[in-house]
């Protein structure tokens, strides 16, 4: 799905001025919570935590815990 693809996106691109700014809009925006629940989506999320850009891996790990309140079972061990 785009979604899907938007946040492969935002772990692709090489700069990280546009990885950034997509994990930002998602970290901002709360209307695409529930298809980014997803575990295909949390497990494309969790790749991220490891990106170099520290403002990337702020928004995914905001991101991330914002989503363990809609789908608990994948995002905690």
């Amino acid at each position: 799905n785009i979604l899907s693809q938007i946040l492969v996106l935002g772990l692709t691109d090489v700069s990280e001025q546009v990885r950034e700014a997509i994990m930002t809009s998602l970290n901002l925006s709360k209307k695409f919570d529930d298809f980014l629940a997803q575990k295909e989506n949390l497990d494309i999320l969790f790749i991220g935590v490891n990106d170099f850009c520290f403002g990337v891996k702020q928004n995914i790990v905001e991101l991330i815990g914002r989503l363990s309140k809609i789908h608990p079972v994948i995002v905690l061990p």
